[in-house]
């Protein structure tokens, strides 16, 4: 069993979490079980500084069904709060509305707009991607960003 499915390096001082539907294990893409820090029915948003929502490939079961997963990005994106999203984890944010922001699109194609960091492509994160995720970090608050409306 693995402990976090996705690591931005410990070199840029990053604590990550692994949150979930609830505590435990979760299965990832890749078959493997991953412990579950904190089951998202009781943790606020206000806890963290960023939410990376890693998906697998386009057309995986999307977690917008889930009320306290939407609940929770919905909250740290109206924050300001830099939130990155890859795969599958873009329709999340896609399911928030955010008019004028813009997402990734296309296969492989990766979009930084105002700390939201977006990539269609499947499977883990790419250096791109993590190079805007942590600049996005870096920059703390995003104020600027157009309001959601889910």
């Amino acid at each position: 069993m693995k402990h976090h499915a996705y690591r931005i390096p410990a070199a840029e001082g990053v604590i990550v979490d692994a949150l979930a539907a609830t505590d435990g294990t979760v299965a990832g893409a890749d078959g493997e079980r991953y412990t579950v820090d904190r089951g998202l029915p009781t943790v606020p948003s206000v806890l963290y500084d960023a939410v990376l929502l890693p998906g697998g490939p386009v057309g995986t079961p999307p977690a917008t069904a889930a009320p306290d997963a939407m609940r929770f990005v919905r909250d740290a994106y109206r924050h300001g709060k830099p939130v990155g999203a890859f795969g599958s984890g873009v329709g999340i944010l896609s399911a928030l509305e955010p008019t004028g922001l813009r997402l990734s699109t296309g296969f492989h194609r990766m979009v930084s707009d105002r700390g939201v960091v977006t990539d269609m492509a499947p499977g883990t994160a790419g250096e791109e991607f993590l190079g805007a995720f942590v600049a996005a970090i870096a920059a703390h608050r995003h104020w600027d960003r157009p309001p959601a409306h889910h």
